[in-house]
């Protein structure tokens, strides 16, 4: 594939063996086979929060933080708000 910029020319380079469709599902396959995820695989980072439906409300979600921490609110304009008890 080419792409044209101007009058400069670049050409794509070629995907790897990993990155090609059935490989990464093969491999998405292998990581969903077993229930849960490695907390440590979500907080890569200590400003990083984790989103999950709040299971008595589904109009509710859960923010989970790095700490441990957990609040109960909604999404309202992209921005997580937490539910006044």
């Amino acid at each position: 594939m080419t792409i044209l910029l101007g009058k400069k020319r670049k050409t794509r380079a070629p995907l790897k063996a990993r990155e090609i469709s059935g490989t990464l599902l093969v491999e998405a396959e292998k990581a969903l086979r077993n229930p849960g995820i490695d907390r440590s695989k979500i907080f890569t980072a200590t400003d990083v929060s984790s989103y999950s439906v709040f299971p008595e409300d589904p109009s509710l979600m859960v923010r989970e933080k790095y700490n441990g921490d957990k609040a109960v609110g909604k999404m309202v304009g992209g921005r997580f708000r937490v539910r006044r008890p």
